[in-house]
């Protein structure tokens, strides 16, 4: 019959079965979900000062610090780096015996010079107009901090979205109670045609 055609389509398109139990339900994760955004918004403010803390430490923002990290991880950038902390050593040392005019210390200032200046490319080239000293790599404390600080700006970043993901599905939850009065009166109406 018609009257069931239309019930079963409505029930389809609405989702509704059970009144009284579906509202319980939308209302329990309701507020299941209202509890959870605020707790998430408190761990993204505490990672959030966290990475705060750690940046004033570094003296370099998240984005300074990923450019940093990307470089240290660049294993022809730590090769020239690798080389130039020899040179700058062997310069040291024939320095301690000879003089600057000497062929060993000029061939090294010359070495020196130019792993400097592709040190520096790398430098510039890394931190994409941005002030970074480099020096990341040499320091374990300070690679600490800055892994500490990237985690830190990640988790508050993934707490927000997670926050404001709560935040959209509660809104669609109380959508959906808002509107249930009326699908439901429908669903009645639809079923009284129907017995």
């Amino acid at each position: 019959s018609q009257a069931q055609i239309a019930l079963t389509q409505f029930k389809q398109s609405s989702g509704l079965v059970n009144g009284d139990d579906q509202v319980q339900g939308l209302v329990a994760t309701t507020n299941s979900l209202m509890n959870q955004q605020p707790q998430i918004q408190t761990q993204a403010s505490a990672n959030e000062k966290r990475a705060k803390l750690i940046s004033s430490q570094l003296g370099l923002t998240a984005n300074q610090t990923m450019q940093t990290m990307k470089l240290t991880d660049n294993q022809d950038f730590q090769a020239v780096r690798r080389q130039l902390s020899d040179v700058n050593a062997a310069l040291t040392t024939a320095r301690a015996t000879q003089q600057d005019n000497h062929p060993q210390v000029l061939g090294l200032l010359s070495q020196q010079k130019k792993l400097q200046a592709i040190n520096q490319q790398y430098v510039q080239n890394a931190a994409n107009t941005l002030e970074v000293d480099g020096s990341a790599s040499g320091s374990g404390g300070r690679s600490s901090l800055m892994l500490q600080l990237l985690q830190a700006d990640n988790d508050a970043n993934t707490q927000k979205r997670q926050a404001e993901s709560l935040g959209q599905q509660i809104a669609s939850l109380n959508a959906s109670l808002k509107a249930f009065p009326q699908k439901q009166s429908k669903f009645q109406e639809l079923q009284r045609r129907y017995e």
